[in-house]
């Protein structure tokens, strides 16, 4: 009987984390462009969540804290573990602190 690694098949959660992440991070980066408003994004990062991100059993995080730098982190649901994060800085498109599902 064979038997397949772990690290040669991921869990399927973890494919669709990375799926989500880029996604999210996709929006993000059309947001610094200004390919899209302050308002598109907020409506396409909540359509994002309510489609895709619920239905996969994540739970989408973000916040702007005071130093203006958004934070979004993807956590599975019911858990504190963080699969995905990044933040971003909408004024430079600058990206720091990107964590994607290991």
């Amino acid at each position: 009987m064979m038997t397949q690694s772990i690290e040669q098949h991921p869990r399927p959660f973890e494919h669709e984390c990375t799926l989500s992440y880029k996604e999210l991070h996709a929006l993000a980066r059309a947001f610094v462009r200004a390919d899209l408003s302050r308002d598109e994004f907020i409506a396409a990062v909540l359509r994002f969540e309510s489609e895709r991100v619920g239905s996969l059993g994540f739970t989408l995080v973000g916040s702007h804290p005071r130093d203006d730098w958004t934070h979004f982190s993807l956590r599975h649901r019911g858990s504190c573990t963080v699969y995905a994060s990044f933040e971003f800085l909408a004024e430079t498109g600058e990206f720091r602190n990107e964590f994607l599902c290991h």
